[in-house]
């Protein structure tokens, strides 16, 4: 068969690798930041049960002045 090949096999003949690794970057740039929002999501769930950020009581301060006095 000695046929032509149409419009469209020749453009994707073409041109097809460049858009496979176009689609692998935009394939792996989508994996990267949904690993990166997991993780960040997963901490800050953590940092919540574990009270990591909550604020350390703050005893009030008294200062006894007879002990520097003489």
């Amino acid at each position: 068969m000695t046929g032509s090949a149409n419009e469209f096999l020749t453009w994707f003949n073409s041109w097809g690798n460049v858009i496979f690794v176009v689609a692998q970057i935009l394939f792996w740039t989508a994996i990267g930041f949904a690993a990166v929002y997991g993780s960040l999501a997963y901490k800050r769930l953590v940092d919540h049960n574990t009270g990591v950020h909550a604020a350390p009581p703050v005893a009030p301060m008294t200062v006894k002045i007879d002990e520097f006095v003489e």
